[in-house]
């Protein structure tokens, strides 16, 4: 649905509050599953899989660990977890930039 949209991710930045109060009113919500650990592991080794290679397989698969959990929130309406791509990816281009800032340094 949203495959076409450049700017998803602003668009949805920009009205993240106004979301948050549609949320909270509306009554009948289809809950979707949203990603589980091997997708988020797949976004992950896609985004920055190339800057994974530079360290061992351990220390990878700590990385990518490390980035499930931290992206692992508390569903405020249910008693679940889930994982928050958001915060994931906003976590994936953070580490992206770093990247390169360190190599035009």
């Amino acid at each position: 649905m949203f495959a076409g949209s450049h700017d998803l991710k602003q668009t949805f930045d920009k009205f993240a509050s106004h979301l948050e109060q549609w949320n909270s009113r509306i009554l009948d919500k289809v809950r979707l599953p949203g990603v589980n650990e091997a997708e988020a592991e797949g976004i992950i080794l896609r985004e920055i899989g190339e800057l994974l290679k530079a360290s061992t397989p351990d220390g990878s698969r700590k990385r990518i660990r490390a980035l499930i959990a931290g992206s692992t929130v508390k569903d405020v309406f249910e008693n679940r977890r889930y994982i928050n791509v958001r915060t994931l990816t906003n976590a994936l281009e953070q580490i992206k930039l770093q990247a390169e800032a360190a190599k035009d340094e």
